[in-house]
């Protein structure tokens, strides 16, 4: 362990854990617990209270510890903030704002210039899009102000300039980072909630929907979903039937049907996304018997199939939201296999509704199966945990031997991207089951995942199928990147109370791998 110091650590510490710590101290996340001596504790407010233990002897901190799973370093966030905590720095960032005059757009010139800028060489690089995207950030947060005080034709303003400017930028930008796009998003989300806004007077309205109108059949925004985006603002911003066909003419045009299977993907998604946005207008400004005609001309597409099961459920037509359903699941089989898990908890939904017992076992079971342990719901879905959906449904009495039936089904078909089984062990609290699960996986991986539950009574069989990763590991890979791997499972040993294990296997590791500086200097900062 590397002695930090209170005057420099700055550079002792890696940039990413130095920002995310000097952000958890700035927030006044730090509270002191316990001081004696040189000994120090404290708790840190991240995703969960975290204790820091740090040893300070004058002006150098000798020894440091946070009981956070953080293993990819010898210091994480939390003694970072602890550190800036101790040290009583605060550095803050001012920005001048300046004043709106008449007539003229002083953002748009502001950010027309710092694309200038950033592109000098031509071209914008990752570092020049970072300053770029603050630079926009900061006339963003004026635009957000302006929005809070019900200003919309001066957030506009300064949205629309930053937005249309940036996109453009995009085509010869580096922005990897997303420090162009993200500020593209919040533009984007600042004139959205103008156009939902409930007081939006009529001239600014006006204006939006004007933009909104020529930005789309100019192409303003190419390929990006910003493109599509204006058209779900200006189906915001209709207030009547007559505003509402203008949108729908427009998506109409320029959206056609996709000519068959081979056709571009994009232009499908166009389509799809132009049908969804027609059936919003159409429930909003139509009948219900015309809105009903167009859903069931257009149920290939997921969101209208989706909105036609919801209405039927809404409306107790159950058998009829269930036929729907099944259709869904048949028709996507093949071609959409991601959307069959979506229309199986719909048809679950249905079955839950109706007492039916058994289609609820059935969907819950095969949901469960396939790796969902609860669906995760979009807008108008329900989130349904399906264990405690089947201990209700096959009851107290006969749940014992139910669940270790379905327990081995659940064990054969889990994988890397679904841990139902382990979910299911700890559920039912199977310690043994799942120490042994965990065992066969032979991957840090899992260890690491599930220590938790299981350090209290399988720390010593841990703290070996750690050490069996580190050299299986150093046998297979080389390159510092591995060897910070095996560094972390080195620290969960000790965070598990065997030091001693540790130290151990580091002078083994010494003398085994002699030439490889970079294991030696990573083994230096365990």
């Amino acid at each position: 362990m590397r002695t930090l110091h209170l005057d420099r650590f700055e550079k002792e510490i890696n940039d990413r854990v130095l920002e995310r710590g000097s952000e958890y101290y700035l927030e006044g996340r730090v509270t002191p617990v316990q001081s004696d001596g040189g000994e120090c504790v404290f708790t840190v407010d991240g995703s969960d209270k975290y204790q820091v233990r740090l040893s300070i002897q004058g002006n150098t901190v000798d020894d440091y510890e946070c009981d956070c799973p953080y293993d990819m370093g010898p210091v994480c966030k939390h003694i970072a903030a602890t550190l800036y905590y101790l040290r009583s720095l605060s550095k803050q960032k001012s920005a001048k704002k300046k004043k709106v005059r008449k007539n003229i757009n002083p953002y748009e010139r502001g950010i027309v210039s710092a694309i200038e800028y950033a592109s000098y060489r031509g071209y914008i690089d990752w570092r020049s899009a970072r300053e770029l995207g603050e630079t926009a950030e900061g006339m963003l947060a004026d635009a957000e102000s302006e929005l809070e005080c019900c200003n919309y034709r001066q957030c506009m303003d300064i949205a629309i300039p930053v937005m249309t400017h940036l996109c453009h930028a995009l085509d010869y930008a580096d922005d990897s980072n997303g420090d162009i796009g993200d500020p593209i998003r919040m533009a984007f989300d600042l004139l959205m909630r103008i156009a939902c806004s409930d007081v939006l007077d009529s001239e600014t309205r006006s204006a939006l929907r004007l933009f909104c109108f020529d930005s789309f059949t100019s192409n303003t925004f190419g390929s990006y979903d910003w493109h599509m985006g204006m058209m779900e603002i200006a189906s915001e911003l209709a207030t009547c039937r007559g505003e509402a066909d203008a949108v729908i003419q427009l998506l109409n045009e320029s959206c056609p049907p996709a000519s068959g299977e081979g056709d571009d993907y994009h232009r499908r998604f166009l389509y799809e996304r132009a049908m969804s946005l027609i059936l919003s207008l159409m429930k909003k400004f139509y009948s219900s018997e015309e809105t009903g005609a167009f859903r069931s001309k257009h149920l290939g597409i997921k969101d209208v199939r989706k909105d036609a099961i919801i209405d039927a459920i809404e409306s107790g037509a159950f058998e009829e939201a269930k036929r729907i359903a099944l259709e869904g699941v048949e028709l996507d089989a093949k071609d959409k296999p991601g959307l069959v898990p979506l229309w199986q908890n719909f048809l679950l939904r249905i079955a839950i509704l109706q007492n039916d017992s058994e289609s609820v076992i059935k969907y819950a079971e095969l949901l469960w199966i396939e790796g969902y342990p609860y669906y995760r719901p979009e807008e108008g879905e329900v989130i349904i945990d399906y264990y405690s959906l089947l201990k209700e449904t096959v009851g107290e009495k006969n749940w014992p031997g139910y669940i270790e039936q379905f327990a081995e089904q659940l064990r054969k078909k889990s994988s890397w991207y679904s841990n139902s089984y382990a979910d299911l062990c700890i559920k039912e609290n199977w310690w043994g089951k799942l120490m042994e699960y965990v065992a066969e996986q032979k991957d840090a991986r899992y260890i690491k995942e599930y220590e938790k539950y299981l350090k209290a009574d399988y720390r010593d069989r841990l703290v070996d199928l750690y050490c069996e990763c580190v050299y299986e590991r150093l046998e297979k890979g080389v390159g510092r990147p591995v060897y910070q791997e095996i560094c972390s499972y080195l620290r969960h040993i000790k965070k598990l109370g065997r030091k001693d294990i540790v130290r151990e296997t580091i002078e083994d590791l010494r003398a085994k791998y002699p030439r490889r500086p970079a294991l030696l200097d990573e083994l230096d900062r365990v």
